[in-house]
């Protein structure tokens, strides 16, 4: 069976959740977990919510079945995690709880991403002590809250229904929420508080659970990733199948997996959070940031230079005297691994900086290279095309290869007359006019004025309107002459049939009258 899920409250949930159908939660077996060789594994699908439902799994039962394997014979314990998330009540709790009996009963706990561990779900996935695993194409993130105000008053006054709620006098946020009133300014500010102080416990759980700095959780944007994209952020830590996940966690042994970054971050936290730098980093810093300048180093940056040559911890203007003092009798030596550093350092920045040149030099080739190629391919096209006309020919050069491509392959071909072809050799004129006259007249066109006898002036006076063929001078009574003559010679327009030809000069003549 399937239920659509839609409920109210702050919700930790891919917002593309809410109101989606899902299964309903198995009735259960004789074991709150499954058994894969010496592992207890805990299947977590669909949404999530924070107290006992008979239709979605909640956050107090995966409580108890964890409890249950961590008290079992296994030697490991697994969350094969498919939900989108949840209730945002109770799922940071949950992870902490998870988190503490892996460590008091000394079992490793892994997460394996079986489709998504999105918002609440990876906010318990975060409780791995043996990492979070995934095949590259599962989702994970979407770390945010929400909360989902449904505004039915347009539908009520639509229908003609009209709720009136009276709340204690200045409780107006007490209506917060209710469907049936349009929500104020002061309402939505109050949501808004309580879905920032949530995120804010959210991002304090996936820093303190995976090491993550929030500013980097906060740069995410509440977005969802793909596992591949989570192993860059810290989110995931590695990439595989469940045959994989198994074997690693069967054979896992040691501290808590964290992601690198989020190692570094431990380590220096336990080395206390007052000390922001140690004077190594100082003085590699102040020595570099010197060396970028080009100039002659300062008296600061000779003592810290020259306590690195000694090996000895750099103190600033701590110990100036005894820097000093170290230093004398080495001036030349220092200014000449000073100018080293420096002819290095500006060395490193040109190398840099002419790799950058190179780089867009190459592009600006390949490019020129790519539009000569194609600018040749373009040609060649066009001119296996002699039939096309010249405006023709003057929109396909701007028109993009495929689409010239196409046309020059599958468009229909006008045979041409030899008077036509004629005409065609010698774009812009027929025999008997002015070079120029006929510029922007088709082949065709050229050629039935041709074969009309249509010389000088008149040639002159016809144009191409769109598609027409314009004839200024030619009377409605010519033209109907004309074409008389035509079809006495057998001649009728290209692809009309005799019979049509007739019956347009009889209703050309009709018109005319």
């Amino acid at each position: 069976m399937r239920a659509r899920f839609v409920t109210t409250g702050l919700l930790a949930l891919n917002p593309r959740a809410f109101g989606q159908e899902y299964d309903l939660k198995s009735s259960g077996g004789p074991k709150p977990f499954e058994e894969v060789g010496s592992i207890a594994v805990i299947h977590i699908t669909g949404p999530l919510e924070q107290h006992p439902s008979w239709c979605w799994q909640d956050y107090e039962t995966i409580e108890a079945q964890a409890k249950a394997a961590f008290a079992s014979s296994c030697r490991a314990v697994a969350l094969c995690i498919n939900s989108p998330g949840g209730s945002a009540a109770g799922c940071f709790e949950l992870s902490r709880a998870l988190r503490a009996m892996s460590l008091e009963t000394k079992k490793p706990l892994g997460v394996f991403v079986d489709g998504m561990a999105a918002s609440a779900a990876y906010a318990i996935a975060c409780s791995a002590t043996a990492g979070i695993h995934a095949p590259p194409t599962s989702t994970v993130a979407s770390l945010a809250v929400y909360e989902a105000i449904i505004d039915e008053t347009a539908r009520d006054q639509a229908i003609g229904v009209q709720f009136v709620f009276v709340p204690s006098s200045g409780a107006d946020l007490k209506l917060t929420g209710n469907p049936h009133v349009k929500p104020s300014d002061a309402q939505l500010a109050h949501t808004q508080g309580q879905v920032d102080l949530l995120t804010d416990y959210f991002y304090t759980l996936v820093e303190e659970m995976r090491g993550i700095p929030q500013e980097d959780i906060r740069a995410l944007r509440g977005a969802t990733l793909l596992a591949s994209q989570g192993v860059d952020r810290g989110l995931v830590n590695s990439l595989c199948d469940w045959t994989q996940f198994v074997a690693l966690l069967e054979s896992y042994e040691g501290q808590p997996i964290m992601t690198t970054q989020a190692s570094a971050q431990a380590k220096a936290k336990s080395e206390g959070d007052e000390k922001k730098s140690s004077p190594w980093d100082e003085a590699l810093a102040t020595i570099l940031g010197e060396s970028q300048s080009g100039g002659e180093y300062s008296p600061k940056a000779k003592r810290m230079l020259a306590a690195l040559m000694e090996d000895e911890e750099p103190d600033g203007d701590e110990k100036k005297d005894e820097a000093d003092a170290k230093t004398e009798g080495k001036e030349e030596e220092m200014k000449a691994t000073a100018a080293a550093s420096a002819s290095g350092a500006q060395a490193t920045a040109a190398a840099s900086s002419n790799e950058l040149t190179l780089a867009r030099q190459v592009q600006e080739l390949l490019a020129k290279d790519a539009k000569r190629d194609e600018d040749a391919k373009r040609a060649a096209l066009l001119a296996s095309r002699p039939d096309f006309s010249a405006h023709i020919v003057k929109s396909l050069a701007k028109a993009p290869m495929p689409v010239v491509e196409d046309a020059c392959k599958n468009w229909p071909r006008v045979t041409a007359t030899p008077a036509a072809a004629a005409a065609a050799a010698t774009p812009g004129s027929i025999p008997g006019t002015t070079d120029g006259a006929m510029a922007g007249i088709r082949p065709e066109q050229q050629a039935l004025l041709a074969r009309m006898g249509t010389r000088g002036a008149k040639a002159a006076s016809a144009r191409v309107e769109g598609t027409n063929l314009v004839l200024e001078d030619m009377s409605p009574e010519a033209a109907s002459k004309r074409l008389a003559e035509l079809q006495a010679q057998g001649v009728h327009p290209m692809g009309v049939p005799y019979d049509m030809a007739r019956i347009g000069q009889t209703e050309f003549k009709v018109a005319a009258k």
